[in-house]
């Protein structure tokens, strides 16, 4: 992973999410917070077993990966790091405010509970 293909999205207490290659999101944790770190494996594997259109899919966990240079260039710190699709429309709160057609929004409403019924 190179430094230089990474742009920041937005970074937590404990963790930041940043856009790769254009294409997908990484959520990274400094591995010294094992607490975070433990809560990104589960989110791994409850990720990894979902299967449907309409929630984003989970690549990868890489653990204990050395990154350099990201969001400070002086670093060398020891990260895992989720990997997932990137949603390029932007949220689903940002697309509502976009203001859409009735129909649109209808839509968007049976895909949600769609998602909602699988994960339930």
């Amino acid at each position: 992973m190179q430094g230089n293909n990474f742009k920041l999205i937005d970074k937590g207490y404990n963790s930041e999410i940043f856009l790769y290659q254009n294409n997908l999101v990484l959520k990274m944790v400094d591995v010294k917070f094992v607490k975070q770190a433990n809560h990104l494996v589960n989110e791994f594997q409850l990720m990894s077993s979902l299967d449907h259109p309409n929630i984003l899919k989970v690549v990868s966990l890489k653990r204990n990966i050395p990154i350099k240079g990201i969001s400070d260039p002086t670093s060398n710190v020891k990260r895992d790091v989720l990997i997932m699709e990137f949603a390029n429309k932007g949220s689903l709160l940002s697309v509502i405010k976009t203001g859409l057609e009735e129909d649109v929004k209808k839509n968007i409403l049976i895909q949600l509970v769609d998602a909602f019924l699988y994960l339930h």
